[in-house]
C-alpha cells in the first residue's frame, strides 16, 4: 500500500514541466506578469496604471 501512493506522489511531483507562473522577475527583479515595470524615476517595480506613468 505504502508502495502505490509513493509512486502516486513520485508521479505528481514530476507532472509539471514549464516555469512557474510568477517566475518571470527582470534584471531589477519586477515580475512582468503581474504588470511590474521598473521606473528609473521611482527607483521601484510599478505598475504604470497604479503611478499613472
Amino acid at each position: 500500500m505504502l508502495f502505490i501512493i509513493s509512486l502516486g506522489l513520485g508521479a505528481c511531483a514530476g507532472a509539471h514541466k514549464g516555469p512557474l507562473v510568477g517566475a518571470d522577475r527582470d534584471a531589477h527583479g519586477c515580475i512582468g506578469s503581474a504588470g511590474y515595470v521598473w521606473s528609473e524615476p521611482l527607483q521601484q517595480c510599478v505598475r504604470p496604471w497604479e503611478v499613472g506613468k
